[in-house]
C-alpha cells in the first residue's frame, strides 16, 4: 500500500481499498451478506481483520483485498470489537464469548456472564483482556492458556474501547467523560 492510500469498510460489508493519488478504488468487495461489525490492521500493514453481526472473522490482505482466512467462527452472534497483534485475534461477542484465534495452538472461546462489548491485546499478543460484567470490571487473561487473571475494577461506564501501549499498560474508555490509564506493573515490578 502506497502513501494516500486507505482500506475501508461499509455497513453492507463492502471492504475497498481507495487511492486518494488517481481517485479510485484499487478494488472493493462484498464479503458477506452480514452487516460489518469492525476491522483491525496488523502491524505491518500486510493484513487486517475483519469481524461482522453473524460471528465470522475474515483474515485479507490489504494489497489484492482477498480473502487469506475465514476460520471456524466462535461467536454465535454479533462480534462488537476485535483486535489482532503479532497473528492473534480476539473477539467480543454479543453472545457473551470472547473468541481467541491465537498465532498457534487451536483456537478456544471465553464464556462470560454478560455481553462483551470490548477486548484488547498487548503487542505480543500474549495478555488479553475485555469488558467482564454489568460492573464494568475488565478480566485479565493469559492468551495461551486461556486462564483468567486479574479483575481490574474501577472503571464507571461500559468499556466499548480497550487499547495496549505496550506490554505493561492500556487504555479504557466507555460511554462516560473519562479515559482510563491501567499499568499492569505492581510496585515491585511483576505482573
Amino acid at each position: 500500500m502506497t502513501d494516500g492510500d486507505f482500506v475501508y469498510a461499509t455497513l453492507g460489508y463492502d471492504i475497498a481499498r481507495y487511492t486518494q493519488n488517481d481517485s479510485y478504488n484499487v478494488y472493493r468487495n462484498q464479503i458477506e451478506e452480514s452487516a460489518f461489525s469492525d476491522m483491525v490492521l496488523s502491524e505491518d500493514k500486510k493484513s487486517f481483520v475483519t469481524a461482522s453481526e453473524s460471528g465470522q472473522v475474515t483474515v485479507m490482505d490489504v494489497e489484492s483485498g482477498k480473502i487469506i482466512k475465514q476460520p471456524k467462527p466462535l461467536n454465535l452472534d454479533n462480534i462488537y470489537k476485535l483486535d489482532y497483534k503479532n497473528g492473534t485475534i480476539i473477539t467480543a461477542g454479543q453472545d457473551r464469548r470472547v473468541g481467541v484465534y491465537p498465532k498457534s495452538g487451536e483456537p478456544y472461546a471465553i464464556k462470560s456472564n454478560f455481553l462483551v462489548y470490548s477486548v484488547g491485546l498487548s503487542p505480543s499478543g500474549e495478555t488479553g483482556v475485555y469488558s467482564a460484567n454489568e460492573e464494568n470490571h475488565l478480566q485479565l487473561f493469559n492468551v495461551k492458556s486461556g486462564k483468567k487473571t486479574d479483575t481490574l475494577i474501577g472503571q464507571d461506564s461500559v468499556p466499548s474501547t480497550i487499547k495496549f501501549f505496550n506490554e505493561d499498560g492500556f487504555f479504557s474508555a466507555g460511554y462516560g467523560y473519562t479515559v482510563y490509564y491501567w499499568y499492569l506493573k505492581d510496585i515491585n515490578g511483576t505482573k
